[in-house]
């Protein structure tokens, strides 16, 4: 936006001039490997990313993925640098990692174990 513009719209943002220069983000995100990466970058951008990285319009939180693992950048023609947040799911809600108690009466004893939800099936 020039100079003159942006007074303009310093002046009256809701013009029509002002309102056809309104910057709108978007939020994108990808699974991989047990991570989340999510961006946030301009609309006019979202097709483009999402043809080129495979990532689609929401967060990863949506998705349970909010333990945050720091941070990933990487260039891309037309966009520029591109700032990725990384996200794992918590290891109570990770597939797997979550516990099961199992129970089991023999001889008027009762007894109780925890395992994996992974091992739920082979323990009965």
């Amino acid at each position: 936006m020039a100079m003159f513009q942006k007074a303009q719209c310093a002046i009256a943002p809701e013009s029509l001039l002002c309102k056809g220069f309104a910057e709108t983000d978007v939020q994108l995100y990808k699974l991989f490997g047990g991570e989340c990466a999510q961006t946030t970058l301009n609309q006019s951008f979202e097709t483009y990313v999402e043809k080129a990285t495979g990532m689609i319009e929401g967060t990863c939180s949506s998705q349970g993925y909010t333990v945050d693992q720091g941070e990933k950048s990487f260039e891309m023609p037309i966009v520029g640098t591109v700032q990725l947040a990384l996200y794992k799911k918590a290891a109570a809600a990770r597939d797997g990692d979550s516990k099961v108690d199992l129970y089991r009466i023999s001889k008027g004893e009762c007894g109780q174990a925890e395992v994996a939800a992974k091992y739920e099936k082979p323990a009965e």
